[in-house]
């Protein structure tokens, strides 16, 4: 977004007090960040929408309030093809036409009607698709009045959708819906949050490991201490035999 306030932003039109430079559309660049392109563009502002161009060799300045706007139009004459792939088509049929009735009939006037026609068909399509009568336009219409910019480039077919998003966000969006919008992406992101709270976490997960392991070692050596104590205090026990059983009887 440019705020530029001088009044060689738009060309011999000056801004109005308070008025900014909201986007500038050029024909050739497509979405630009000059404040005064010197080929054919559209700049709208927070008041207006102007057209600069030229029409047959003279310069061209159009404009309307930007709450006029009523509709806005893209038209893309992108080469199609399909219609290649006719006009080689019928220049095909021709030559095959052509050649199957002067082989039969040997009438040459016959062949060149049965040939001619669909060979000129396609040459016709071939020329249209290599070169278009019409080219791309983006269109801006208001009540008593219209405004077209013819799209001269790749880069301005490319750009002239998301110039025509900015223009309706301009007319139609309300601004602080655009804000609200900018501010829930910015708190969605749960990156910095989790990069505090990771040393915390492996802290945590340290000290506890410690008191395990510690717990561990006293609890082997109150167990170690319990098994030995009952050996050291219990008599050690006479061993017998088979032979003792008698002696007790008798």
């Amino acid at each position: 977004m440019i705020t530029d306030s001088s009044s060689d932003a738009v060309p011999r039109v000056p801004l109005l007090p308070g008025e900014s430079i909201e986007m500038v559309f050029d024909a050739r660049n497509g979405l630009v960040s000059e404040s005064a392109p010197r080929g054919e563009s559209l700049v709208v502002t927070s008041e207006r929408v102007v057209r600069d161009g030229v029409n047959e060799g003279a310069r061209v300045v159009s404009m309307f309030p930007l709450q006029d706007l009523a509709a806005v139009e893209v038209s893309d004459s992108g080469r199609s093809f399909e219609r290649l792939a006719q006009g080689i088509t019928l220049v095909a049929v021709g030559l095959v036409l052509g050649g199957l009735s002067w082989f039969i009939l040997e009438i040459q006037v016959l062949s060149v009607i049965l040939g001619g026609l669909p060979i000129l068909g396609g040459i016709y399509m071939l020329t249209g698709w290599a070169f278009p009568d019409t080219e791309g336009a983006l269109h801006l219409y208001a009540p008593g009045h219209a405004i077209a910019l013819p799209l001269r480039s790749p880069a301005a077919r490319e750009g002239v959708y998301a110039a025509m998003r900015r223009i309706y966000e301009l007319r139609w969006v309300d601004p602080a819906v655009l804000d609200e919008a900018d501010a829930s992406v910015v708190i969605t992101l749960p990156v910095e949050a989790d990069a505090e709270d990771e040393p915390k976490t492996m802290e945590a997960e340290l000290s506890r490991l410690v008191e395990e392991a510690d717990g561990e070692v006293e609890g082997e050596a109150d167990g170690g201490a319990s098994e030995e104590a009952p050996a050291e205090s219990s008599p050690e026990q006479p061993r017998t035999s088979f032979w003792d059983i008698f002696r007790r009887k008798s």
